[in-house]
């Protein structure tokens, strides 16, 4: 699926795949305020909320990775370099 198919699917389908198909790269909170990078077919879902319980105001979808950038300081990569016996 490419992003234009994707954008392109009800809201609910787009959920639904979201639920089912995606992977959760990171979540970042600002206040009050949630959002939550997916990764799907090769793109990437930014979904925002108010509050952790609070319904989903608003998707981006995009393909470009320096929109990345906010989420790339609170993803954990220790593991890789334990793996790889490399340092820090």
């Amino acid at each position: 699926m490419t992003l234009q198919q994707y954008k392109n699917l009800s809201d609910e389908h787009q959920l639904h795949i979201l639920k089912h198909k995606a992977v959760i790269i990171s979540t970042l909170r600002r206040g009050n305020e949630v959002y939550v990078l997916f990764q799907i077919y090769g793109f990437y879902v930014e979904v925002f909320s108010y509050g952790t319980a609070g319904p989903m105001s608003s998707r981006n979808c995009f393909e470009e990775t320096d929109l990345l950038e906010p989420y790339l300081k609170s993803i954990n990569i220790s593991s890789v370099y334990k793996v790889l016996n490399l340092k820090k």
